[in-house]
């Protein structure tokens, strides 16, 4: 029985049809470099600086940290997600490095 067991662990299963799985990656994606631009639109308006590299306001310095992040990291995450499900090759095994606040956003 624990034989079976064993075995049965080690097949691969698919939960997902490839085509499904990599239309969501994509958008997953697509809301999150929507959302970002649109964050960075708002903070213009939103967002006074407190210092070259900080805002007034704590929620700025949040939205800023989530922009740069998705602008950094967002294809390398969407390429290691799809990687991992085996439908397309492997980014660097490094992520891009996420640059330091500066206000206003550059």
């Amino acid at each position: 029985m624990l034989y079976m067991l064993l075995v049965g662990c080690l097949n691969k299963v698919i939960v997902r049809e490839p085509q499904v799985y990599t239309a969501e990656i994509n958008q997953w994606d697509n809301w999150a470099v929507k959302q970002s631009a649109l964050m960075k639109t708002f903070m213009k308006s939103a967002c006074t600086c407190k210092d070259d590299n900080s805002f007034n306001e704590p929620d700025c310095n949040l939205a800023a940290d989530y922009i740069l992040t998705i602008e950094a990291r967002s294809e390398w995450h969407k390429q290691k997600a799809l990687s991992l499900a085996e439908l397309g090759p492997a980014p660097k095994e490094v992520p891009p490095t996420i640059p330091e606040i500066t206000c206003p956003l550059k």
